[in-house]
């Protein structure tokens, strides 16, 4: 009858309860931030994205997945400030390749992920998107496009 069935595997990276949860889809070889809400602190957001960073290289994964269409609130400053001058050239020195975002809802919400959208970062490719299924579809021909 077919072949044999691969297992969807998706493992829990880190997570910031009621704001964050931090997987690793195995399968779709993609890093998911799944946000529930923008209320965190500097060092918790430094904390998630190193564990996030560390699991992307040790299993090769250089596509993340934000998924911040149910955030209804803002970033603090701090941390926006952090993400574009810190992390951003410390990703791109990585080897991160894409980082697709589901765009919140909320327009407030939005105001914290706009800055970032739809360009090309220290050779990331940044790309907002209304839902999972074109963030997982866009991730998927960016990966095809990259191949060998």
């Amino acid at each position: 009858m077919g072949g044999p069935t691969r297992v969807r595997t998706t493992r829990v990276i880190f997570e910031v309860s009621n704001r964050v949860q931090v997987r690793h889809h195995e399968h779709d070889g993609y890093i998911v931030f799944d946000w529930s809400s923008f209320t965190i602190k500097l060092h918790e957001i430094e904390s998630v994205h190193e564990a996030a960073l560390a699991t992307a290289l040790k299993e090769r994964c250089l596509y993340y997945l934000a998924d911040t269409s149910r955030v209804r609130d803002v970033l603090p400053q701090d941390v926006i400030q952090w993400w574009g001058r810190s992390w951003v050239p410390k990703l791109g020195q990585a080897g991160v390749r894409a980082i697709v975002t589901v765009t919140p809802t909320s327009a407030l919400a939005a105001l914290s992920t706009r800055s970032w959208q739809a360009e090309v970062l220290r050779g990331i490719t940044m790309l907002n998107v209304p839902t999972f299924a074109q963030a997982d579809a866009a991730i998927k021909r960016h990966q095809a496009d990259k191949a060998p």
